[in-house]
């Protein structure tokens, strides 16, 4: 099973011990499950120049077809072990996992979604047309949720914006009254410092809460936004970037910036904040040297403990 995996990421196989393919199969007489030759010769390239070729996945998605593939060996490790690939990959096997699997009572999206996995590993490993016809009528006879099924589902994590949008001035409020609470304790005192801190922390949650409201980056680039290189107050350049009305000429104003390779489409992103988070952010700014201290990481948003 490594193999397979290490090929869907299109990573080179170099020779490990026969022991070692599979530590997770119930049986550690487990015979190699390892495809064929000419498919390890294929993907051995799958990744050149850092670009993502066809038939590769992800870190994650490896992880989650790993273990759709460990579960579906457990069940039938309670008749006859398959003992590769092409005794694991047939109708048989993956008709009595279905079967076992709605008697259990597993929601129809996530049967959908693992045998989606494990079908697109069959497909790769068996290659020919004539021994993966079966897995076409298979998806298709899966049953699907309705729409209203559907819609009522993602309602359930869903908040509307109405409700997210209040929740900045909740949490300023709450702010608020620590403020004044802190101007009753006396300066140098363990309260003082704490509240002081705390009412950064609070601070810190209510700008990212504006910023995403306004900017709903992917978490990437909100983990990674460093002050200086990606959010800076600099003249706007004449050319390369959008200008809203407000900015007159090319006068300082705050802009965020992330080149090609720090985005996932790769494309590069230059524009001027929006005017209605600049006030915010230089409030936030205050907050996050009392949140940071001596050791500042650079990033624009830290956490409680100034990381």
């Amino acid at each position: 099973m490594k193999r397979l995996i290490n090929l869907r990421q299109g990573r080179s196989i170099e020779p490990v011990d026969q022991d070692d393919f599979w530590e997770d199969t119930p049986n550690e007489d487990t015979a190699d499950y390892r495809p064929e030759e000419s498919v390890v010769i294929s993907r051995r390239q799958g990744r050149r120049n850092g670009k993502k070729k066809s038939n590769t996945i992800r870190d994650v998605t490896a992880a989650l077809l790993r273990r759709d593939i460990c579960q579906i060996v457990g069940f039938l490790a309670k008749g006859v072990i398959p003992v590769n690939l092409d005794m694991l990959f047939t109708e048989v096997n993956f008709r009595s996992y279905k079967v076992y699997l709605l008697a259990r009572g597993v929601p129809l999206e996530n049967l959908n979604l693992r045998f989606r996995g494990l079908m697109a590993a069959a497909r790769f490993h068996l290659k020919t047309p004539n021994r993966c016809a079966w897995t076409d009528s298979f998806m298709r006879e899966l049953p699907n949720e309705s729409f209203v099924q559907r819609r009522l589902r993602n309602a359930k994590k869903n908040i509307p914006y109405s409700s997210v949008y209040r929740i900045p001035e909740l949490i300023r409020k709450e702010r608020l009254a620590l403020v004044a609470e802190l101007e009753r304790t006396k300066e140098g005192s363990i309260d003082h410092a704490h509240l002081k801190r705390l009412i950064a922390a609070l601070g810190a949650r209510e700008f990212l809460l504006r910023f995403m409201l306004a900017l709903p980056w992917r978490s990437r680039n909100l983990s990674e936004c460093r002050l200086i290189e990606n959010m800076f107050e600099k003249p706007c350049p004449k050319y390369g970037v959008m200008k809203p009305t407000w900015v007159v000429g090319e006068s300082s104003c705050w802009q965020y910036k992330f080149t090609e390779a720090e985005t996932k489409a790769g494309r590069t992103i230059h524009c001027v904040l929006p005017k209605h988070l600049i006030d915010p952010l230089k409030e936030y700014l205050v907050f996050r040297k009392e949140l940071t201290g001596g050791d500042d990481t650079g990033k624009l948003f830290v956490n409680d403990l100034g990381n």
